[in-house]
């Protein structure tokens, strides 16, 4: 049997027995190695937080990508269709008893375009020009056409560009593509072209620009103090740095506010839309009737093309 002696000691209060075995194995801890320790627990606490703070940009960051992608995808979504514009506009409709035009299932040529309240105004297009312009960029407004740059030479193609706004409504009645590149090829400097034009050069031809420099020399322009009419064409422009003007057909209805409607094909839009012509600057303002169509044909040599369907050639 094991046995060891106990050593009394004596304390406050009494004698104490103290075991020496135990005092002997208990050895106290070195300063070196206490002040080792101390040190790495210091640097395992200051790594953590120097990652802490190298972690808070990078959490910030994607947290900032989550609410873009989430306003993308919802608030983005919402503008694109105009939704915001419509509850805005229904409201109104509702409390001024003005009626909003039904939609109605179409041929899709892009997103959903905005439904404004309008009602049409009291004067009838009289011109049979007018009513062609505005009935072909009425067919393009309801079938809901997607706004692209380049030009369509399908006029049913569910997409097409400003001059294709115009063009399509002509159609029948006035070879528009062809009298375009012909006056281009006689006088090329008003085109801001240095010779006349190859072929390789006619996909070219069909912008708002060249329209708008077609129409200075063959269609009516109509002063500022004018009234507009429905069915004329204006060179319209938005209100932001760098947009470029583009051909708008005047519509035969207002907004609820008795501002003229415009219909555009503005690829910042997407699609063919009819807005409140108070969202653009009017840069200028052209009218097409019998007597200019008269004139195109003549100046033109057009009088020997057939006008039944598209005519493309020169």
């Amino acid at each position: 049997m094991n046995s060891h002696l106990l050593t009394l000691t004596q304390r406050p209060g009494g004698w104490v027995a103290a075991d020496p075995m135990a005092t002997t194995l208990r050895r106290p801890q070195s300063a070196v190695f206490t002040a080792s320790t101390e040190r790495s627990r210091a640097l395992v606490a200051n790594r953590r937080r120097r990652n802490l703070w190298f972690s808070l940009p990078i959490l910030a960051a994607l947290a900032l990508a989550g609410v873009g992608f989430w306003l993308w995808r919802v608030v983005g979504a919402d503008l694109g269709a105009g939704t915001h514009i419509n509850a805005k506009h229904e409201e109104l409709a509702a409390s001024q008893g003005v009626a909003r035009a039904g939609s109605t299932a179409v041929t899709p040529g892009g997103p959903v375009a905005a439904n404004l309240p309008r009602r049409h105004v009291e004067t009838p297009v009289r011109d049979r020009v007018a009513q062609a312009i505005l009935s072909g960029a009425r067919d393009q407004l309801a079938r809901k056409v997607a706004a692209v740059s380049q030009s369509v030479d399908d006029p049913h193609a569910a997409k097409g560009n400003s001059f294709d706004l115009i063009d399509r409504g002509l159609t029948d009645i006035l070879p528009l593509r062809t009298a375009v590149l012909r006056h281009r090829a006689r006088v090329p400097h008003l085109y801001g072209l240095a010779s006349k034009v190859g072929a390789e050069e006619r996909s070219r031809a069909f912008t708002g620009d060249s329209l708008a420099v077609f129409l200075l020399d063959y269609g009516s322009r109509v002063g500022n103090e004018e009234a507009l009419e429905p069915g004329d064409i204006l060179m319209v422009q938005r209100h932001r740095l760098g947009a470029r003007p583009m051909p708008a057909v005047v519509s035969d209805s207002t907004d609820e506010m008795g501002n003229a409607l415009v219909i555009t094909l503005d690829p910042a839009d997407h699609v063919a839309r009819e807005q409140p012509v108070t969202a653009y600057q009017v840069r200028d303002r052209f009218r097409l009737r019998d007597a200019d169509l008269i004139h195109i044909r003549t100046a033109l040599d057009l009088s020997d093309l057939r006008l039944q369907g598209p005519t493309r050639t020169l």
